[in-house]
């Protein structure tokens, strides 16, 4: 079972966007804007801006020498790699999380549908009756 609860018709209608928002800061952008409504496009626009922070958090470690400069190519050649997963798996409508990145950012859950029935987590139940 899926525990995202992406039909078809939502991964049909969102492959291209949910693509689009591995490509730069611009296509995440993008893809936020033009795909709200959809969880299958939210579901990868949350994983690529989870990449782009960590890729954004490394080029900081960065400046640091040596040990920087280890960090930093190590979380790019991950970050690469987890890239081309992302758009392969856009691209193609498949539900399935990047390698450590894509489970904490659906556990942060980052980004939300636009939608009250297209909620990740169902609302509290109500108080007891006193």
């Amino acid at each position: 079972m899926d525990p995202y609860n992406i039909t078809p018709q939502e991964i049909e209608e969102g492959k291209g966007m949910a693509g689009v928002a591995y490509l730069t800061w611009v296509g995440l952008l993008i893809a936020f804007l033009v795909g709200k409504e959809n969880r299958f496009t939210m579901y990868h626009v949350q994983q690529a801006l989870a990449l782009m922070i960590l890729m954004f958090a490394a080029s900081i470690l960065g400046v640091i020498p040596i040990l920087g400069w280890l960090v930093i190519a190590v979380v790019w050649i991950f970050g690469i790699v987890c890239l081309i997963m992302g758009l392969i798996n856009g691209f193609g409508g498949v539900v399935k999380p990047l390698p450590i990145i894509g489970e904490m950012a659906y556990k942060f859950n980052i980004v939300k549908p636009v939608g009250g029935s297209q909620s990740q987590t169902p609302p509290p139940p109500p108080p007891p009756a006193v």
